[in-house]
């Protein structure tokens, strides 16, 4: 990923076009990720242009690699690691969401929310099972917003996601049986429209 500095313009492709040098360079921010992404393809990721490094903004999931930083350091990088494809389950994620001081925030994968440092653990936390993050997203702003829980038709749930544990950061966190490591370096693309919502 690329993207000028002044928020103007974004471009997604394969790595290895970090290796082709263009003028402007020292204007642009570069970072590796593995996502879906193919061009012309029913798979790529419509949402890959609302890359966040923290939250979970992309319709399939995005592994961050590398970045920010400059072209030269991007090569240095892959030349070193060589990452390779990947395949992942979209499907029965588990996603991390806060809800605190009248905001909701965006979903994070739970190995993130893990990582965040205690100025961050305030606040109610839900871990929720489903498949997009908007989908747990809408699940928990309708059950903090005005109490809504889903509804059953006979033995099925009317609903795309499912309340895994909810309560403090501390009780989230055990239950999902996860435990601190160091989150990656927090940055998201210029269009990313923000972090959370006013409920």
């Amino acid at each position: 990923m690329a993207w000028r500095k002044d928020g103007t313009e974004i471009y997604v492709s394969q790595a290895d076009v970090l290796r082709d040098e263009t003028e402007g360079d020292d204007k642009f921010e570069f970072a590796v990720v593995r996502a879906v992404w193919e061009p012309g393809s029913r798979l790529s990721d419509p949402d890959i242009t609302s890359y966040d490094s923290w939250y979970e903004t992309t319709r399939y999931p995005a592994e961050y690699l590398w970045g920010p930083g400059t072209r030269e350091d991007g090569i240095a990088w892959l030349d070193a690691n060589s990452p390779q494809p990947d395949e992942c389950d979209y499907l029965d994620r588990v996603l991390i969401i806060r809800h605190h001081d009248g905001q909701l925030f965006l979903p994070m994968k739970p190995e993130t929310a893990a990582a965040l440092p205690t100025s961050e653990h305030a606040g109610q936390w839900y871990a929720v099972r489903a498949d997009f993050p908007n989908d747990a997203f809408a699940h928990v702003r309708n059950h903090a917003a005005v109490g809504f829980q889903c509804e059953m038709a006979g033995s099925r749930r009317q609903c795309s996601a499912e309340t895994l544990a909810e309560g403090s950061y501390t009780h989230v966190i055990a239950a999902c049986g996860l435990a601190g490591t160091v989150p990656p370096p927090d940055f998201s693309l210029p269009f990313v429209y923000g972090r959370s919502v006013p409920l």
